[in-house]
């Protein structure tokens, strides 16, 4: 009896392909400080367990770079779609490559508007500037930044719209 279970056992490893999990697949995203690599690695695990398939084909592939693109962070994968044309049919490799590209210059632009904001700072704070960031803006002699008089339509220099009727010369 029982090697009529391991014979079945057998024949359903062998034969019969995996469950396949999709949602597992799709749930599988870039974690917000993971590096593309460690993300490409645990995305490509859960791609073999969950898909029923122990290696990716050549005719899957196009799966597998769709949902890897799809779970990167939302602004690689924007940057990706804009700057790789045909991701979708594109190698791997090729993403790959793209998306470190893509994560190194969103890091550097980051990097760069913090270094500006500390600057930024550092001058408020030797020239003695406070409060807002209006304030912070070099004024001309003479110009008014805000006038709330100054709001809305038909204000200012012609608040009349034309000579008054309501006087009636004869």
């Amino acid at each position: 009896m029982k090697h009529y279970y391991k014979v079945i056992e057998f024949l359903k490893t062998r034969i019969l392909p995996k469950k396949i999990d999709w949602q597992r697949i799709d749930r599988t995203v870039q974690k917000v400080k993971e590096s593309i690599h460690a993300y490409y690695e645990r995305l490509l695990k859960a791609f073999k367990e969950y898909s029923g398939k122990e290696a990716i084909e050549p005719k899957d592939m196009w799966h597998f770079v769709f949902r890897f693109v799809e779970g990167l962070r939302p602004e690689i994968g924007q940057m990706i779609k804009s700057h790789l044309i045909c991701w979708q049919a594109k190698p791997i490799d090729e993403v790959l490559q793209c998306a470190k590209y893509c994560s190194d210059e969103i890091e550097l632009k980051q990097k760069k508007l913090k270094e500006k904001a500390m600057v930024m700072q550092i001058k408020a704070a030797q020239t003695g500037v406070e409060g807002t960031f209006v304030q912070q803006i070099p004024q001309q002699q003479g110009t008014v930044m805000f006038q709330p008089q100054m709001r809305g339509r038909g204000r200012g220099v012609n608040i009349n719209r034309g000579p008054d009727l309501s006087t009636v010369v004869v």
